[in-house]
């Protein structure tokens, strides 16, 4: 029997008869994930419930009424209440995560409330300039406001091996005051200098509490009136003051550094030149029992202050002069070192011969101003004749 049918068209046939091969169709491609877009949603809104005025915190009723003690009633925008809006987003999912929502929750406000606003001074007062009403003679003449300094022992402890190498004082003799008072007699009577305040709250025990406390209530005055008065040189005074000298000992060569509390210069056109320096202690560090002594009998300063008149030797002989003190917030000591300056330095420790020398000694502070005056401008004085400049 003819077939009437193409062979790649043979319908499905039940018979036993042999049928040819015919190849499956290829599937189909798998269709792409499409990510949907972000939907912001609308976050659901609780009921609020209407027993003992109850307002869950940071919650708004949407249709302006606010629940309260007797039920619920129209919001008023007088009222402060809460507001809690929180910012909800959504990922849909992706061929690698899963779908994520992600929200932010806002600081909880009242609608009253208002946002603080930054803190900034007020405009500066305008200030009229510093009235000058003392004198240069009351600047020194006024009575410095001082205060209790403490009782403990002002221990001199000896700052440097090398403070050996200087000799002793003795004998000690009264330093006169100059002929003249370096002109404090004739200072100028017009008023045009401020007085210094004093600080309350300086403390009253160690070196660095002295010279905070007497700067303004000694030295700031006394400065002000020598700057003015100084023969017309440029002066200044420096804190802290190093200086390094190369000294020849038995041991060899060395170098021996000074740091000076507060040093005295003037300028002669090319350098520096320091004419006096000032040494501060801790309270009660200057001994009266160990200077008297000392200037009753000819002998040697003892006990601490034996290692005061060396260390003293030491920044004369290093700054070239004489005129050396100290203060220890209580008394003054205003020293003039004689002799010659090659004595005060021995190559050998505890072997330079001790050198005379004359000092004032100020515990009553309405005198310590102008006797600080009177000795740092006789300094000043000497030094510049010295170098033959006056």
């Amino acid at each position: 029997m003819n077939n009437p049918w193409p062979t790649s068209d043979y319908p499905p046939s039940d018979s036993d008869e042999e049928q040819p091969f015919v190849p499956a169709p290829a599937p189909a491609p798998a269709p792409q994930p499409v990510v949907p877009p972000l939907v912001p949603l609308v976050p659901h809104q609780p009921i609020v419930p209407q027993q003992q005025g109850f307002v869950p915190q940071g919650f708004v009723p949407p249709t302006g009424i606010s629940a309260g003690p007797y039920g619920q009633y129209p919001y008023s925008q007088s009222r402060q209440s809460p507001q809690y809006v929180p910012s909800i987003n959504v990922q849909g999912a992706t061929p690698l995560s899963s779908p994520q929502m992600t929200y932010t929750t806002p600081m909880l406000q009242t609608r009253n409330q208002q946002i603080p606003t930054r803190i900034e001074f007020p405009a500066r007062i305008a200030c009229p300039p510093m009235t000058p009403t003392y004198t240069a003679r009351e600047m020194l003449d006024h009575s410095p406001v001082m205060p209790a300094f403490d009782n403990s022992s002002g221990t001199i402890y000896n700052s440097s091996a090398a403070n050996k190498q200087y000799g002793p004082i003795a004998p000690l003799r009264e330093w006169q005051l100059p002929e003249g008072l370096g002109g404090y007699e004739n200072l100028h009577e017009n008023r045009t200098y401020t007085p210094f305040p004093t600080n309350p709250m300086c403390a009253t025990v160690t070196e660095a509490d002295v010279i905070s406390v007497t700067m303004n209530a000694i030295f700031n005055p006394v400065e002000t009136v020598l700057f003015r008065n100084s023969y017309n040189y440029p002066i200044k005074a420096s804190c802290e003051e190093s200086r390094s000298i190369s000294v020849r000992t038995t041991l060899g060569s060395a170098n021996h550094l000074s740091r000076i509390d507060r040093s005295y210069s003037y300028w002669d056109g090319q350098r520096w030149v320091t004419f006096a320096i000032m040494e501060f202690k801790r309270p009660n560090a200057l001994v009266p029992a160990e200077w008297a002594a000392a200037f009753a009998s000819g002998n040697e300063v003892g006990g601490d202050g034996d290692k005061l008149c060396r260390q003293l030797k030491k920044y004369g002989y290093v700054l070239h002069t004489p005129f050396v003190g100290a203060f220890d917030g209580k008394v003054l000591l205003l020293l003039f070192l004689d002799g010659r300056e090659d004595q005060w330095f021995h190559p050998d420790a505890r072997s330079a011969p001790p050198t005379p020398g004359r000092f004032r000694w100020i515990n009553d502070p309405n005198e310590m101003k102008r006797n600080a005056y009177v000795f740092l401008r006789h300094a000043l004085y000497s030094k510049l004749r010295q170098q033959g400049l006056i």
